[in-house]
């Protein structure tokens, strides 16, 4: 399970959003937002596939950074997150999943992680 970020499950196997949104600092809407739904959806059904769906590609993009950073300190990985980056005009990986673009952070990671940097 060493891919696996065991910290945002929940001991029934959901990602539990609290969780989620408390290590990111945001608000329960900026992650509804990210992942497409609206914050009531979120809090009324938290385990839906839909809402789960979303969530689980943003805890995947957490542990891929944290697996390239080789560090198991917070605060690295939510640098890189929430720091404007070149590859995404200036705007935070961060800022691009919560327009809805979790597709192309996690493109980049996974690009960056097999060496196919372009």
């Amino acid at each position: 399970l060493n891919h696996i970020d065991q910290n945002f499950y929940s001991v029934e196997g959901f990602v539990d959003y609290h969780e989620l949104r408390k290590q990111l600092h945001v608000k329960v809407k900026n992650l509804a937002d990210a992942i497409g739904k609206t914050t009531r959806s979120m809090e009324r059904s938290p385990h839906t596939e839909g809402i789960q769906q979303g969530l689980r590609k943003i805890v995947y993009i957490i542990s891929l950074l944290k697996e390239m950073l080789s560090s198991k300190e917070k605060k690295e990985w939510l640098i890189w997150l929430k720091s404007p980056h070149p590859e995404f005009n200036g705007l935070t990986p961060w800022e691009v999943i919560q327009k809805g673009d979790c597709d192309a952070v996690l493109g980049y990671l996974e690009d960056a992680r097999k060496g196919s940097m372009t």
